[in-house]
């Protein structure tokens, strides 16, 4: 696994320190409302690419009738930008898409209606100009393009997702709960048997067999978290995953100052808005790439990222706070502030390698008091809480204060904190990660896991699709989430849905874990 040193990806270095790796870059929000559902769709299970490997379209089905759902993804288009998908040429009822940092978008589709047969989607390049207050769009070139077949039939893929996930995957997810069952039948047995011996009359038998009949009912209670969705709020709320199983939590991601523009619009307030009034909460991380310099602190010279630190960053959380702010008595707004802080100083993961980086992370930790009273002044919903990234508990140095060592420095703050949280991304699996930062987090308050998606910068897409699968088989079982709950999980946010879209026996098995373990 490669890892990020805050300057570049680099091989991982026998030494025992591993370095974490930059989280993925997060999807930037449309700031253009989806109209309607996406009638996007391409040949089965391919992509459309152009001969010198430029942008692809891909979608599932491929085939479908009017009304039907189904989901189309973008790869190698430009970074930052925007496209509009087309059918047979028209823009009429196709949504725009937000390229991500690494390339990618995806949008869910209706259908539309139209004759049986053959359809183009087409990504179209789509560009904005602003001028006295109005936004104006225009169609560029066409990008890539694809090929929907339109049928009478009903949609395989438009339906499957719900409907095998109370059959299929009835069995993986549950898969623990006989266990608890066998013991409780097994329990009474004896106790039937064992009640004729003193008795030596027929009587007591049927009693005794009466008496174990509720047994069973004392079996374990089937344990309960939130599940949360997303790199943007708007875009999570239509995924399939979050129609067919109760998520929560809607994530959105806050990645620089160029997004207080877009994210406290009119439009997306609105959006947030509606989200507390279906009784969902919003969660909203904050997290910054800017560049590392020299700093001058109350405690002397640091080194790190400037952003965190100013005054603009604090003025430019009042206005996230005044924009996600819902009612006191409504749904949450969780906060993960500063999340994957550990890579903010110039040097890494460890709290006292030299006085610049100590100096930096107490500044940072005052820093985080300030955001934590701002949410609370200007949003009366919030909560709030310091974002770890999930591989810190992979090592200990306790001369330099690194890996595990590191954590204990920030027990003061956590503690005023509403919660704690971090991410899980690493791209060689998650699932000790998840373990031991919760066991270890959990001393300090209830814990989210803020983010979880495997690293997709530096892993294919195949590879970051079976990690997935994986962390989630192992995790989503009663004993494990009974384990994570005791040591304090209260919330679970998976990144994006992705992988799911691609495997239909993982969407639905996570349908099916999210409908047993997930609070509604």
């Amino acid at each position: 696994m490669s890892f990020w040193d805050g300057q570049q990806w680099q091989a991982p270095s026998p030494a025992p320190q591993p370095n974490p790796r930059r989280s993925q870059l997060i999807n930037w929000a449309a700031s253009v409302a989806l109209v309607g559902a996406l009638a996007t769709a391409m040949i089965p299970f391919a992509a459309s690419a152009s001969a010198t490997g430029g942008p692809q379209l891909s979608m599932t089905p491929a085939t479908g009738t009017a009304g039907s759902t189904i989901s189309v993804s973008g790869q190698a288009f430009t970074a930052k930008s925007k496209v509009q998908l087309t059918w047979d040429g028209s823009t009429t009822g196709m949504p725009t898409g937000t390229v991500s940092g690494r390339g990618t978008f995806r949008v869910s589709v209706t259908v539309p209606k139209a004759a049986t047969g053959s359809h183009t989607i087409e990504a179209v390049q789509l560009t904005t100009t602003t001028g006295k207050g109005a936004k104006a769009s225009q169609l560029g070139a066409v990008l890539a393009a694809a090929v929907f077949t339109l049928t009478t039939a009903s949609v395989a893929s438009a339906t499957p997702p719900p409907t095998p996930a109370p059959t299929a995957t009835a069995t993986p997810a549950p898969t623990a709960t006989p266990a608890p069952t066998a013991t409780a039948t097994a329990t009474p047995a004896p106790t039937a048997t064992a009640t004729p011996a003193p008795t030596a009359t027929a009587t007591p038998a049927p009693t005794a067999t009466a008496t174990a009949t509720p047994a069973p009912t004392a079996s374990p209670a089937v344990p309960q978290i939130f599940f949360g969705l997303g790199s943007q709020v708007e875009n999570a709320r239509n995924e399939p995953i979050a129609k067919n199983a109760p998520i929560e939590l809607y994530t959105s991601w806050y990645n620089s100052p160029n997004d207080i523009g877009w994210m406290t619009d009119s439009y997306h307030q609105s959006i947030y808005q509606s989200i507390y009034g279906s009784g969902h909460a919003i969660h909203l991380v904050t997290w910054t790439e800017l560049p590392e310099t020299t700093l001058s602190t109350s405690y002397g010279t640091a080194c790190g990222r400037a952003y965190p630190l100013s005054a603009g960053w604090a003025d430019d959380m009042r206005k996230l706070a005044q924009a996600f702010a819902g009612p006191a008595n409504g749904p949450t707004l969780y906060v993960t502030l500063f999340t994957e802080f550990q890579t903010y100083p110039c040097i890494d993961n460890a709290w006292n390698p030299n006085a610049a980086t100590t100096n930096y992370y107490k500044a940072l930790k005052d820093q985080f008091l300030v955001g934590l009273a701002i949410f609370h002044q200007y949003a009366p919903n919030a909560k709030v809480s310091l974002g770890w990234g999930g591989w810190q508990s992979r090592w200990n140095d306790p001369s330099t204060g690194a890996g595990t060592s590191m954590i204990p420095n920030f027990a003061d703050v956590m503690t005023a904190a509403d919660f704690v949280s971090f991410q899980a991304m690493a791209g060689d699996g998650n699932v000790s990660d998840i373990r031991n930062m919760t066991h270890i987090l959990g001393a300090y308050g209830p814990v989210m896991i803020a983010h979880h998606m495997p690293d997709g910068d530096t892993n294919t897409q195949a590879t970051v699709d079976a990690t997935f699968s994986n962390d989630l088989h192992t995790l989503l079982t009663d004993s494990s989430v009974a384990a994570l709950k005791a040591d304090g999980l209260f919330a679970w946010s998976l990144m994006n849905d992705g992988p799911l879209t691609r495997s239909t026996s993982l969407y639905d098995f996570v349908q099916t874990a999210i409908r047993r373990y997930g609070k509604s």
